[in-house]
């Protein structure tokens, strides 16, 4: 019921031009890491009672590796997904061989230069987007450790202030 909820709530926001299969991929992370983070969560309760057993109880999230290949495995997912929509026309958001679409037509010698710049402004702003790529990797991972360590270090301290 749960997952039907998510499923249609991200079908309404993404509307008729997402496939089922993008919905059900993000569907299915989002409560694999709920999943996680619930079981943290009644493991904190479990430490409140017996303090000892804090390292047992820790959710997988709260795990720099683990928030990594999550955020690596998504960014290979919008990629796969982005060449079964657009097939290789996904590549130009990278490498747009045309430019930019300054010029449209060559027709003076002027413009073969002011193309040939189009072109190299083009190929500089696709490296730029594929970098961007690896950045949101990086931060989808240190976002989701961030907020679970700082959870779990709290408790940490909490407990060691009633003790």
């Amino acid at each position: 019921m749960l997952y039907e909820q998510i499923y249609s709530f991200l079908a309404q926001i993404g509307g008729h031009g997402v496939t089922p299969k993008a919905l059900m991929f993000t569907s299915t992370l989002f409560i694999y890491i709920l999943r996680h983070n619930i079981f943290g969560l009644l493991g904190d309760m479990i430490v409140l009672v017996w303090p000892a057993g804090h390292h047992r109880f820790r959710p997988v999230t709260t795990d720099i590796i683990f928030n990594a290949i999550l955020a690596v495995g998504v960014i290979i997912g919008s990629f796969v997904y982005g060449f079964s929509q657009h097939g290789f026309h996904f590549i130009e958001k990278y490498f747009p061989l045309k430019g930019m679409g300054l010029v449209d037509k060559v027709d003076k010698r002027r413009k073969v230069i002011t193309k040939f710049l189009d072109i190299i402004l083009g190929l500089l702003i696709g490296i730029i987007e594929f970098l961007g790529e690896f950045g949101r990797m990086l931060s989808l991972s240190l976002r989701l450790f961030g907020n679970m360590f700082v959870g779990m270090l709290l408790l940490t301290l909490v407990l060691f202030a009633l003790q």
